[in-house]
């Protein structure tokens, strides 16, 4: 199953769910499941994040359970690169390019499921239309939903997002995250929520992981 986290907007934190959701899957408690990590991003941050999370095993061998399986496809050629790594996992997590571009029409193609993030942001929502436009005409078409990422809660501009989004018809995760610090805190060590002591984080993204396979497996 190949899901990709796509926007051509940058900023709308497709890493930060990328990351996350890739060791949510990876990292459950009663049964662990194979998990690939892709960055598409020559100039992203998933390569930096994995790296240090590398780091941060040689120093804490005990956490080496923890390390996601990470590649680079930086290339259009990831379409066609992606397949030989379909039979030894059973999630790939793909981190898009903040723009479109030949790399993203690829992941487009590949994937099975897209999730787009959005921001409550005026920026953000005009940004839907365009990346839509490539990933509606797919054949046959994956499965797509919106994901508010990053936000406010209780807020008129929360309110409107929602609003503007219902008018797609398309499905909108009833999880989301919030604007937190668990969510940046530790990237430099290549860390996740799930290595905070934020429960509301952890619980933020455990709730997206279940949505997603809900979304995933409804008929």
């Amino acid at each position: 199953m190949i899901i990709a986290i796509l926007n051509q907007k940058g900023g709308v934190g497709k890493t930060t769910l990328a990351t996350n959701i890739a060791y949510a899957l990876q990292n459950k408690e009663e049964k662990r499941e194979k998990v690939l990590l892709v960055n598409t991003d020559p100039q992203g941050s998933t390569s930096d994040w994995c790296a240090a999370a590398k780091n941060n095993i040689e120093k804490h061998p005990e956490l080496k359970n923890n390390l996601i399986s990470s590649v680079e496809l930086t290339t259009p050629s990831l379409e066609h690169r992606i397949k030989k790594y379909i039979p030894d996992y059973k999630w790939i997590v793909v981190d898009g390019v903040p723009q479109l571009s030949a790399i993203s029409h690829a992941t487009i193609r590949c994937s099975d499921v897209i999730l787009i993030p959005i921001k409550a942001g005026q920026y953000d929502v005009w940004a839907i239309k365009n990346i839509l436009d490539y990933i509606l005409v797919r054949k046959p078409m994956p499965k797509i939903a919106f994901i508010m990422s990053d936000v406010t809660e209780n807020t008129r501009s929360l309110k409107e997002l929602k609003q503007v989004l219902e008018t797609y018809q398309l499905p909108i995760f009833k999880s989301y995250t919030v604007h937190r610090q668990a969510y940046i805190h530790n990237i430099k060590k290549g860390h996740t929520v799930f290595e905070t002591n934020d429960r509301k984080a952890r619980s933020e993204i455990i709730g997206l992981v279940n949505e997603l396979k809900e979304f995933i497996y409804a008929r």
